[in-house]
């Protein structure tokens, strides 16, 4: 990878507190034997380059920025203790920090098990990252679950899982349920390999490897609200008609959309209620009960869209405990492989 690429990708892994604070280095980029890092003690980075010769750490916000400041193509040089960037644009010295006294992290060792994520297993993991929490205090939200051949993820709003291929977790080498946070698995592009070792996760594509910490964490299981769906007959209707109605939906700005259902219809509304801006329209559905009443939900769109979004199939199932005034029982979305949970708003 081209080096001004290879320092962008590691900047977005390098610590980012306060400069108060003890970093030990880490707010720094480590140039060293071939490879560029960039890491916080939870999740990093380390891409490899053609120059093995360069040898420094460097604060990554200011190598960043003059290096863009350069122009195309712009060279290092490290002397004298400091790190020379010279390009069309000009010239830059920056102090370097010692190496030594950075925390490290590594590769895992040549006969480490990597196996090769099928492109369908790899879309289910980004599919359900839109549930992970971002609430620091939930340890045991803000990571993305493998078990028993499914991904999961869950926030205090809303769950969502897919299953993966039979088998990955063996593959894997894992025995138990792992919980990996999402920087090492999200915006891959190619073939992606995946590796455990030493409860660290690795995801590997090309000259980019990313890490990050295994979480010992236990993640709530889905089965026992999965369950709830057992006396609720389904509503089947179609995906693309459905998402794109609620999308319409949230161009009113509010993020509660009411989802009712009367008879064969179901009706997407949302209001604004100081300048009365609403929307209103209704779409076919099929019952599997005929006898089933009718009734209303509010729910977050946004949760909803996103949820649609990751439905593989044409038709999607909705499952709700409908309620006249207002269901306060969560909204099941199911796929073929895909399903999601999505707690109601208050009316």
């Amino acid at each position: 990878m081209e080096i001004q690429q290879a320092i962008e990708t590691a900047s977005k892994f390098v610590y980012k507190g306060r400069t108060a604070e003890v970093s030990y280095g880490l707010e720094t980029i480590q140039i060293e034997g071939g490879k560029v890092v960039g890491h916080n003690l939870i999740s990093g980075v380390i891409v490899s380059i053609d120059d093995k010769n360069l040898s420094a750490a460097v604060d990554a916000k200011k190598l960043v920025r003059t290096m863009k400041a350069c122009g195309k193509n712009p060279r290092l040089d490290v002397n004298d203790r400091f790190v020379h960037i010279r390009g069309d644009g000009g010239g830059f010295k920056l102090p370097v920090h010692e190496i030594k006294d950075i925390p490290r992290i590594k590769e895992p060792p040549k006969d480490a098990r990597w196996i090769t994520v099928e492109s369908e297993d790899y879309a289910a993991i980004k599919g359900v990252m839109w549930s992970v929490s971002d609430d620091s205090t939930r340890q045991h939200m803000t990571g993305v679950y493998f078990a028993d051949d499914w991904v999961q993820a869950i926030s205090g709003h809303c769950l969502s899982r897919c299953r993966l291929s039979e088998g990955i977790m063996e593959r894997l080498g894992s025995k138990t349920p792992i919980s990996v946070l999402p920087e090492a698995l999200v915006g891959l592009a190619g073939e992606v390999e995946m590796c455990i070792y030493e409860k660290k996760c690795f995801a590997r594509v090309n000259d980019e490897i990313r890490v990050t910490q295994v979480q010992d964490v236990a993640m709530p299981s889905a089965e026992s609200i999965m369950k709830a769906i057992d006396n609720m007959a389904p509503i089947t209707t179609s995906r693309t008609d459905l998402l794109e109605t609620v999308k319409r939906a949230l161009v009113v700005g509010n993020a509660g959309v009411l989802i009712s259902v009367k008879g064969n219809k179901m009706i997407v509304s949302c209001d604004d209620n100081d300048s009365k801006f609403s929307f209103t329209h209704a779409i076919d559905i099929e019952k599997t009960d005929g006898d089933m009443k009718d009734g209303c939900v509010l729910v977050s769109g946004n949760y909803i869209q996103s949820a649609l979004e990751e439905v593989e199939n044409d038709v999607v199932e909705i499952r709700v405990d409908w309620d006249p005034s207002g269901s306060l029982n969560p909204v099941f979305v199911f796929g073929k492989r895909y399903q999601s949970v999505i707690m109601p708003m208050r009316i």
